[in-house]
């Protein structure tokens, strides 16, 4: 919102509450440039468009309005999805780890490296054809064909208008007529947050969230990206089209992390590289291990490994990013890709897990997501390093779900 937008508001009004994120972008103000009529914004270096102060950055340059943090972030089914955004933007945002972290085609990071393509008049063939094929496998697995309705839904995002209506130009082709049907049977219309299909530039996705996101960055050189390159608020508009996913994210990319060397464009290096990590990890590789020295949670997960669990199977400090809630113990299935069930190691030692302050919601979102928690105190604990509580015991035999 632009601030002439704002102020006759206010002064209209008893009270007032804005509610924005400044990491994310400013409004954008359209023009005629260059002696173009276009005014569409494409990204590109005819971008007909500029930047201008927020309604919110005026607020809170103003000391009169209170400023209150939220700081839990539930949008992301799986933390890897909104790692980079928390290490970039939020230091003090809680998110919520994943009893599974990542399922192929359903959950997680998959990053699509697409060789030898070309970038020819604002538009990449190549990437275009990874996009539909990706669209393809979606529907294919989430659109019902008795209702019309796709069960998730899904966007997709390029970095310039060109690319974005090329993709729509080819889905709309008699050669996707079966997709194309299937596109228009379940969209929503109008331009409205709930459409369970959009197509959108970097610049226009303000607003919009997808259960699967298709992210096609569409230039092929590094010294190339659009607005993301020679705006100051490049970063703003990419932490914008990032955190659009709810469970899934699909990176298509014809750049590797390392060509590109320009340091304004690091946090698209390290988006492909975090891309890749996530969207390769198998097995408890997907978990992160936190050290926890020695002390109580240590000495209950060794009481787990002499209870009969494998060693490889019990993750301290389980969480991905810096501000997880982090569960102190987690037990992995056989194969390693889910967890069983977590231990809630409490006390009030006030060292690094400290968890005698856990709120009830904490848990309850825990619990939502599909977490099976036992909270285990201190006090219950105490001269039995190797013997468990009889009630932890019969948690423990009750969640194995298998034979020791």
């Amino acid at each position: 919102m632009k601030p002439v937008a704002l102020l006759p508001l206010l002064f209209r009004a008893k009270q007032c509450v804005i509610v924005g994120d400044e990491d994310q972008m400013p409004p954008i103000v359209f023009f005629s440039a260059r002696g173009s009529n276009d005014t569409t914004p494409d990204g590109d270096e005819d971008s007909s468009y500029d930047f201008c102060k927020s309604a919110l950055s005026l607020a809170l340059e103003n000391e009169r309005f209170l400023v209150r943090e939220l700081v839990c972030h539930y949008r992301s089914a799986t933390e890897s999805l909104i790692a980079f955004s928390q290490g970039r933007f939020y230091p003090n945002m809680r998110t919520f780890p994943a009893v599974v972290p990542r399922k192929e085609g359903e959950l997680g990071f998959a990053s699509v490296y697409v060789a030898d393509a070309e970038f020819k008049d604002n538009i990449n063939e190549k990437e275009a054809t990874a996009v539909i094929r990706c669209l393809k496998k979606h529907f294919d697995s989430f659109y019902d064909d008795a209702t019309g309705k796709l069960k998730k839904s899904v966007g997709v995002v390029a970095f310039n208008q060109k690319q974005i209506d090329y993709i729509e130009r080819r889905i709309g082709s008699s050669e996707q007529g079966l997709y194309n049907k299937m596109i228009r049977a379940c969209n929503v219309s109008g331009d409205v947050p709930e459409k369970t299909v959009f197509f959108k530039t970097v610049l226009t996705v303000q607003g919009q969230e997808a259960d699967h996101l298709i992210l096609a960055m569409t230039y092929v050189t590094p010294g190339r990206f659009g607005e993301l390159n020679k705006s100051s608020y490049g970063i703003n508009i990419f932490n914008v089209a990032v955190t659009r996913a709810r469970e899934q994210l699909t990176l298509i990319h014809s750049i590797r992390a390392y060509e590109i060397t320009n340091p304004k464009l690091d946090f698209l290096k390290e988006y492909i590289e975090l891309a890749e990590r996530f969207g390769e990890e198998r097995g408890a590789s997907q978990f992160e291990h936190d050290d926890v020295g020695d002390g109580f949670v240590r000495n209950v997960a060794d009481a787990l490994e002499k209870f009969g669990i494998a060693h490889d199977r019990i993750v301290t400090g389980y969480g991905v990013t810096r501000g997880s809630v982090r569960i102190p113990i987690v037990v992995l299935s056989e194969d390693k890709n889910r967890a069983l069930f977590g231990i809630m190691c409490e006390t009030d030692v006030g060292k690094k897990y400290h968890y005698s302050d856990y709120n009830v919601l904490y848990r309850d979102i825990l619990e939502e997501r599909g977490w099976k928690l036992y909270r285990l105190n201190i006090a219950d604990w105490f001269d039995r390093e190797s013997d468990m509580p009889s009630a932890m015991e019969e948690f423990v035999r009750e969640n194995l779900g298998e034979t020791l």
